[in-house]
């Protein structure tokens, strides 16, 4: 599917339209989801959104793990790997929020940082 639409992908939210067209095999089930977000979000937003993803995860990495609960950003990443943990919105709300904690928190240390010399 990647390969087909590398750069503008199916569009956000097509998933479940865009992959019966490439399932191999068809056991009557409805897929919904892809079970790992990577590749959902290169299916759907291409590569350009895979960038962004990867982007906004390498620059969390480093001030969650300042943070003991701000590994747990680090952890939904890894769990995107293996299931859509962002697809139901309470959580993803819920994710973004703590992001912007992390990001925060980041910025405070920054500033703590140049004021000091």
């Amino acid at each position: 599917m990647i390969r087909d639409r590398p750069w503008m992908g199916f569009g956000l939210g097509t998933w479940s339209t865009a992959y019966p067209g490439y399932a191999v095999y068809d056991n009557g089930m409805f897929a919904n989801q892809a079970h790992n977000d990577w590749a959902q979000w290169t299916v759907e937003g291409g590569l350009p959104f895979l960038l962004l993803m990867l982007s906004i995860a390498a620059a969390s990495v480093g001030p969650a793990l300042r943070s003991l609960w701000g590994i747990g950003v680090i952890a939904v990443f890894v769990h995107s790997l293996v299931d859509y943990p962002l697809e139901r919105p309470a959580l993803a709300g819920f994710f973004f929020v703590f992001l912007g904690v992390v990001e925060s928190a980041r910025q405070s240390q920054m500033s703590r940082q140049s004021q000091r010399g």
